[in-house]
């Protein structure tokens, strides 16, 4: 498929460079190994193709190898005896150590601006903001003040440079001081396929769900991304799970497969979730009865509803539905799947739906009788 014809049928407008395009952390201006010829041509085709150019940036960390590192040692946050406090990244490979830039650090700040200004320049206006917390590291910095304010001042600096209609995605990041100077906030831990995947994927919607009141009152949610594509040690269930929970936050939506490897079943899939999500988050309605919630309610208005049916055992079970929950006695029920509903059925007070697949999901329509 064409990269236009998936443009046509999957509307995710916003193409984000990722993780590793510079030079070093901190470096930011100059390109690395997998972009030697910069990073500005790359935002200069996806603005062509009629997209939304992204970036990735974690502006508070600054790698002890850097440039910045080496020139600049001042710019850092320290420890008692004035060294710049070093946190070793032990999942890193190579090994490396970060240091954390301190935002009261009147160059500091400039150097931000200054950052944020050129990538704006380079077509750049949505801005992937990660390892926030190596801005409210202990320590001393250049000014008196909490560590909330120093991150803070920080933060403003990247706004004002990166331009005020600029989107900034906050990730890792302090919620409470984080409010009022970012757009998004990364609502869960990274979805990733190593590792314990099953498990993974249930915390991270868990995590996702437990914060759906702050959705459009404190800032934009970022479930992180949907993957249609089968992961190694997950279940053949698992990427409708993981996809429905995304779309079900109400938050930003971003596929994290590539797209032009996926077979027809998988990209059914994206379409089906990019039609099923809504501005507002679904309600977890079981949230206090248990740690990863099975049931999230999205409204649809006059009396309907679509359910989210998750399960998170290693074995297919029944979901149960108490149509009370929703306020309801009677209700018609049918079963949503590739953009299609089953026949409905009619029932009284309680619903049994077919057995969920093991660390899957059902997409249930609900309509008041």
């Amino acid at each position: 498929m064409t990269s236009a014809a998936l443009r046509a049928e999957l509307p995710l407008p916003v193409v984000q460079i990722d993780a590793g395009w510079s030079r070093a952390m901190g470096d930011w201006l100059e390109p690395g190994a997998r972009f030697p010829g910069g990073i500005e041509p790359v935002a200069a085709r996806i603005k062509a193709l009629g997209l939304t150019p992204g970036i990735w940036v974690a502006p508070f960390a600054v790698e002890s190898t850097s440039r910045l590192a080496a020139e600049h040692p001042d710019w850092m946050v320290k420890d008692d005896a004035g060294t710049p406090l070093a946190w070793d990244v032990e999942w890193a490979q190579p090994k490396v150590s970060w240091h954390g830039l301190d935002g009261t650090h009147p160059e500091a700040r400039r150097r931000l601006i200054e950052t944020f200004a050129a990538l704006r320049k380079m077509g750049f206006t949505y801005f992937k903001l990660d390892f926030l917390f190596m801005g409210c590291l202990r320590g001393i910095r250049a000014a008196p003040g909490t560590r909330a304010e120093a991150y803070r001042a920080g933060l403003r600096a990247i706004r004002e440079g990166a331009g005020a209609d600029a989107y900034l995605l906050g990730c890792t990041a302090p919620y409470p001081q984080s409010v009022g100077l970012v757009n998004g906030i990364r609502t869960s831990h990274d979805v990733f396929t190593g590792g314990d995947s099953i498990k993974h994927f249930g915390t991270v919607s868990a995590e996702t769900h437990h914060r759906f009141w702050a959705h459009r009152v404190l800032w934009n949610a970022d479930p992180d991304v949907m993957l249609a594509r089968d992961v190694a040690g997950a279940s053949p269930g698992t990427p409708r799970a993981v996809c429905l929970s995304a779309a079900l936050s109400g938050g930003a939506l971003f596929s994290g497969d590539p797209l032009a490897d996926l077979t027809e079943d998988r990209l059914a899939l994206l379409r089906e979730m990019l039609a099923v999500s809504r501005p507002a988050p679904a309600l977890p309605l079981d949230l206090f009865e248990r740690e990863q919630p099975r049931l999230l309610a999205q409204a649809l208005g006059r009396g309907r509803f679509r359910l989210g049916l998750f399960n998170h055992e290693h074995v297919a079970r029944v979901v149960p539905l108490e149509l009370d929950r929703l306020g309801l006695a009677r209700a018609r029920v049918s079963i949503l799947a590739e953009g299609k509903a089953s026949r409905p059925v009619t029932v009284n007070r309680r619903y049994l739906p077919p057995a969920v697949p093991a660390h899957g999901a059902l997409l249930i329509l609900v309509e008041r009788v």
